[in-house]
């Protein structure tokens, strides 16, 4: 099934906020479940990249080795860039360090703060700085999403926020930020395949608005 090959999102970095929730903080974002959060991250992967966009996230131990594991699966290269704390600079993975030997995503470190939680700002900030996203997707994760979904906003207030609520978790008691009504309803879909396209289709429609923005601002700057 081909769909959305007209998108292109021009290697504009997408922000993909996940995580597996677990353990006592996970009690707190209950329900969820996590064989769903890999299916819809894996969806939005997969559809992002079709799309010629990149995909910028905070590297959380579980979903880095998927992620970079579908790049490499679509033999697609340099088009991932995970984002990592020196506070978790020996827990890197030797899968994760081989993909990106292989090229198939790079690794951004930040630097180590006096504590965690102040390492995982620092990070976050970084991230969203140098990223510069098209837009923000939410799947699964903790209290940690929370963080990112309002570092997120208030860095770019005008982007869209798009919490897949399906797999539940955190992004499921987030509200959908500049999404339109039909596609705000799909986002309890279970059908992750085909909500991925609708929102690949999404962004390359706001893609063209900020082009066609640009555009008439250069025009109108040239007639002063």
């Amino acid at each position: 099934m081909i769909i959305n090959s007209h998108v292109d999102l021009q290697s504009r970095s997408v922000l993909l906020c996940a995580s597996f929730p677990s353990g006592e903080r996970g009690k707190v974002v209950i329900p969820y479940d996590v064989n769903a959060i890999a299916d819809a991250v894996t969806a939005m992967t997969r559809a992002i990249l079709a799309a010629n966009g990149r995909i910028a996230f905070g590297g959380h131990p579980t979903i880095t080795p998927l992620i970079l594991l579908i790049a490499s699966n679509r033999n697609e290269r340099q088009l991932v860039d995970v984002y990592q704390s020196e506070w978790f600079d020996n827990e890197i993975t030797p899968e994760t360090r081989r993909l990106e030997s292989l090229g198939y995503g790079k690794i951004h470190w930040t630097k180590r703060g006096e504590s965690l939680g102040s390492s995982l700002t620092t990070l976050r900030k970084v991230m969203l700085k140098e990223s510069n996203p098209l837009g923000a997707i939410f799947v699964g994760g903790m209290d940690g999403l929370f963080e990112e979904y309002g570092l997120f906003h208030r860095e770019y207030p005008e982007r869209p926020c798009i919490p897949v609520r399906g797999p539940g978790g955190a992004a499921s008691r987030l509200d959908p930020v500049g999404v339109p009504g039909e596609l705000a309803q799909r986002l309890t879909s279970l059908r992750y395949p085909f909500l991925s396209h609708a929102v690949v289709d999404f962004l390359g429609q706001q893609l063209d608005k900020q082009y066609r923005k640009r555009r008439q601002y250069g025009k109108n700057e040239g007639l002063h």
